[in-house]
């Protein structure tokens, strides 16, 4: 929802003596798509079993790729950085939709609605019984997607 500079999330974890690892978790994904997460986390967390933690909690983040998004996600949305990819993802697909609306390209989505997001899960049941597409679906704050 908005991002954050470098030194003010750097000032942020320092500043939270004794929940460190939780402030860099909560708060890795306001660094924004363009920005060095990587060397944040080695460079903020007090202990190696910080960094090694937070590394696996945020995995789905540093490895997201927005220029190439195809793959399998497994999201936790309880985890702000698994939700922070999906809500990438979802934006993705609603501008690709909005670009394929405006050029008059012809509907390739297998439930003919413009997503590119195929086999949508949320919580082990398919979107498809629940809105007619993930463009309109509300994500909530917890489940897998």
């Amino acid at each position: 929802d908005f991002n954050m500079s470098l030194p003010i999330l750097e000032y942020l974890v320092h500043s939270s003596r004794g929940m460190q690892r939780e402030t860099i978790g909560a708060l890795l994904p306001s660094l924004g798509p363009d920005s060095s997460a990587h060397f944040f986390l080695g460079l903020s967390s007090p202990t190696l079993f910080d960094y090694i933690h937070n590394q696996v909690k945020a995995r789905n983040l540093l490895e997201f790729n927005l220029d190439n998004p195809t793959g399998h996600y497994k999201l936790d949305l309880a985890n702000s950085t698994d939700a922070a990819v999906a809500e990438r993802l979802l934006l993705l697909d609603r501008w690709e939709g909005a670009l394929d609306d405006k050029h008059n390209r012809v509907d390739i989505s297998h439930r003919g609605n413009r997503s590119h997001i195929r086999n949508e899960v949320w919580c082990g049941r398919g979107l498809e019984g629940m809105v007619r597409s993930v463009a309109e679906w509300k994500m909530p704050e917890h489940g897998e997607f």
